[in-house]
């Protein structure tokens, strides 16, 4: 498709829509980075109920940071679907004025809707707007994670309260001292039969 002679008020030539592309590749690429990452994931949405102190002191910055992303996020979603409207309305009355220069030879409801459509601006918005949904979709959904982490905090810091955790280890190497003597105590077991065992057949060969 080619484009008219004469020129359009295109919002591709608005600064202000250049400028907002500029910022929704930048949030993008540091919000995918952790998106993108399962490291990243798992550290956020770990809860440790050895370290529940350090674990309440990072989750407000924590919400707080991904629910400033959401927020930025629907406002990328909002300000895009008023350009593409702004986008479709210039090309829908173009190409009723002008509809040999987009291909179209006779004028209904159709044949415009189509020939909008298809016109590589509007798709182009169209795919941004996507990729927009889906990074929106996704931040959403971590920030239900992190709401899911705070009640967790709150469930452990109650049992910790009520002396749940009063005779279990505290930290992982009291936990690993725990397990360490476990096994110690289960290999002198099997040795102590083992020697029981042969003490009792050597008396039966006596």
């Amino acid at each position: 498709m080619t484009e008219p002679e004469h020129s359009l008020a295109s919002v591709h030539r608005d600064p202000e829509f250049r400028k907002l592309l500029e910022q929704i590749a930048n949030e993008s690429e540091s919000v995918c980075e952790v998106l993108n990452s399962n490291f990243e994931m798992t550290e956020l949405m770990t809860v440790d109920f050895h370290k529940l102190d350090e674990g309440w002191s990072a989750l407000p910055e924590e919400v707080h940071f991904w629910n400033r992303k959401q927020v930025m996020f629907e406002t990328f979603n909002r300000n895009l679907k008023s350009y593409l409207e702004t986008e479709r309305s210039i090309y829908d009355s173009d190409i009723r004025e002008f509809p040999s220069n987009y291909g179209v030879s006779k004028v209904t409801e159709g044949s415009v809707t189509a020939a909008v459509n298809s016109h590589p601006d509007v798709i182009k918005i169209n795919k941004i707007i996507q990729k927009v949904d889906h990074r929106l979709r996704m931040i959403k959904a971590l920030c239900l994670g992190l709401d899911t982490k705070r009640q967790s905090f709150e469930g452990l810091t109650k049992l910790f309260s009520a002396g749940w955790f009063a005779n279990k280890p505290l930290s992982p190497s009291s936990s690993t001292e725990t397990v360490q003597i476990k096994q110690h105590k289960k290999l002198n077991e099997g040795t102590s039969k083992e020697r029981i065992q042969t003490a009792k057949t050597k008396t039966k060969k006596e």
